[in-house]
This record gives C-alpha cells, sequence and structure tokens, in this order.
C-alpha cells in the first residue's frame, strides 16, 4: 500500500484499491462493488483497472485527468526547463 507521503498520481494508489477491493470480496454480504473516485482517486482507479479490469461491477469517475504530461506541466512547469527536449524526447 502507499504510504501517502509521495503522490504518484495513481500509480501506486492503485494498490490501496486493490487493498480494499481485496478486503471486501471477502465479505459475505457484499455481492457488487461500485468505485467512486474524484481527480486523482479517479485516475488511480484508472491504473486499478488496467490491472484487474473484471475484480469491479461499476465505476463512477469524476474529474479525472485526461493527460499525464498535462498534469506534470501545470504542477511543475518541468518540460518548459529544458525548451520543449523531454515532451518531445521522451515522452
Amino acid at each position: 500500500m502507499s504510504e501517502g507521503e509521495d503522490i504518484t498520481y495513481g500509480v501506486n494508489e492503485k494498490h490501496d484499491i486493490d487493498c480494499v477491493v481485496d478486503n471486501l470480496k471477502k465479505l459475505s454480504f457484499i455481492s457488487k462493488i461500485c468505485l467512486w473516485g474524484r481527480s486523482m482517486g479517479a485516475a488511480s482507479i484508472l491504473h486499478y483497472l488496467t490491472h484487474f479490469p473484471h475484480s469491479v461491477s461499476a465505476v463512477i469517475l469524476d474529474s479525472c485527468y485526461l493527460n499525464m504530461e498535462k498534469i506534470i506541466e501545470e504542477k511543475t512547469g518541468f518540460f518548459n526547463m529544458f525548451g520543449g527536449y523531454l515532451k518531445t524526447n521522451i515522452i
């Protein structure tokens, strides 16, 4: 599980979702699971579903980011620091 110190925009947080879903499935009175995530929570669910696509019955994704490159740029300005080199050659 993630420890909460670093934010990985859903990459590591998906393990938290996996833990919760696994524990819910162990409960006999739970027959269907719906995940609801907002913003980074929605992104975490998308990352989770890429690994476990049939693990839940439904999902609700609210205000999920669509482009990781844009999020990194908005949060850090990282790509502008190198005159677009990283944007062109790495991503």
